[in-house]
């Protein structure tokens, strides 16, 4: 196995019930993206749950790339980020965090690059409902790459960032492996797993949060209502439901909530849950294999939908739309969808942060791209920008 020695690995409740910071690595896994078609990050994780002792933890992201390893004939384009396609780690100790977060001002970046621009994301959008309209495919997720540049300086990027707000989502986490870091204020469940009870809470639909309480409850409201919202929805829990399929009991697949609302700091969301008890024989990591990468942030038929988001995005994700992954000794495990996830890169001295949403038939171009907008509050956070939804 490849050592790569992380500074700090944090953890937020979603994961662990409370913020945790992870101690005592004994041992670690990474792979690059060259070494995809022949490396299986979920065999490793597999050997690493059947292996974990009592009081250990398994902690690590599988980025969106890895979905080579499941399906070999993709073709999937590289992230232009120095960052590994995969890092798993076994850790002796998870604790509340003992040390103090290092930032203490903000700086400003030397140039901001805010993805694709109205017009050009429009016009992909457009190009996605032509081919829905053709019967290709019919819904993609498709994302744009946004980018702030910082000045050189001796101290570390990650440790001038306000990155501790990432924790405050429900599935917030940070990975400092010191070149790099991983940085993720992720609201989205992708899978559980208490017992045997396998669950899985996709999100589908979004609006952004207002100052005024009479405008945001209208926000949510036309949310809840929206047709294409709801359909967008539907049709990623009726994905998820068939990927679950493949490793839980026959007869025990439920969906308790279909199109469900939850409101966070920065937008509201409607999402749906599906589960079902996983099968005798198999562990977390099957069922992360089976429905990797999360239907929500491909689109269906899946694999025609990541082709299209291969050809369209023309570039990788890497972490980001893959999973980070929280593996505790005993009958519990945990998987965010890796959205609202940053990377910084310490040798450019840049912050990545990709955002976009589903694309159906019913889609308008231009509102598709200011939720992508709405989506990039992570990047204008670390990039010190002003967020009007901020409340």
């Amino acid at each position: 196995m490849t050592e790569l020695t992380p500074n700090r690995v944090l953890m937020g409740r979603g994961f662990a019930g409370q913020i945790v910071e992870l101690s005592g690595l004994k041992q670690s896994w990474s792979c690059g993206h060259s070494a995809l078609a022949s490396s299986d990050p979920f065999a490793v994780l597999r050997a690493m749950e059947h292996a974990l002792n009592e009081g250990e933890v398994i902690a690590g992201w599988l980025g969106y790339e890895c979905a080579l390893a499941l399906e070999p004939g993709l073709a999937l384009p590289t992230p232009p980020l120095d960052v590994p396609a995969a890092w798993l780690g076994v850790f002796a100790e998870a604790s509340p965090p003992r040390r103090p977060n290092p930032f203490d001002r903000q700086i400003s970046p030397d140039s901001v690059v805010m993805g694709d621009g109205r017009e050009l994301y429009q016009s992909r959008v457009e190009t996605i409902r032509q081919r829905i309209t053709r019967g290709d495919v019919f819904q993609v997720n498709y994302s744009h790459r946004q980018s702030a540049q910082f000045p050189p300086s001796d101290e570390r990027l990650i440790d001038r960032l306000p990155w501790q707000e990432a924790l405050r989502a429900d599935y917030g986490a940070l990975f400092d492996l010191g070149d790099v870091s991983v940085v993720s204020a992720s609201p989205e469940l992708f899978l559980s797993l208490e017992d045997r009870l396998l669950a899985a809470e996709p999100v589908k639909g979004t609006r952004p949060r207002h100052a005024d309480p009479e405008i945001d409850h209208q926000l949510l409201q036309d949310l809840i209502g929206d047709q294409k919202d709801r359909a967008e929805n539907i049709m990623i829990a009726d994905l998820m439901r068939n990927d679950l399929s493949k490793v839980v009991e026959d007869g025990s697949m439920r969906e308790p909530i279909i199109c469900g609302a939850r409101s966070y700091e920065h937008v509201h969301h409607l999402y749906s849950r599906i589960e079902g008890q996983l099968r005798a024989g198999f562990v977390f990591a099957d069922a992360l294999a089976a429905a990797f990468p999360c239907g929500s942030v491909t689109g269906a038929p899946k694999l025609a939908a990541m082709k299209a988001i291969a050809e369209l995005e023309g570039e990788g994700r890497g972490p980001y739309c893959g999973a980070l992954v929280y593996r505790p000794y005993g009958n519990k495990a945990v998987a965010s969808v890796a959205i609202r996830t940053a990377v910084v890169d310490e040798a450019t001295r840049a912050v990545h942060v990709r955002s976009g949403g589903g694309v159906t038939i019913l889609s308008d171009p231009e509102t598709e791209y200011n939720e992508a907008i709405d989506k990039g509050y992570l990047f204008r956070h670390l990039a010190g920008q002003h967020d009007p939804y901020h409340r």
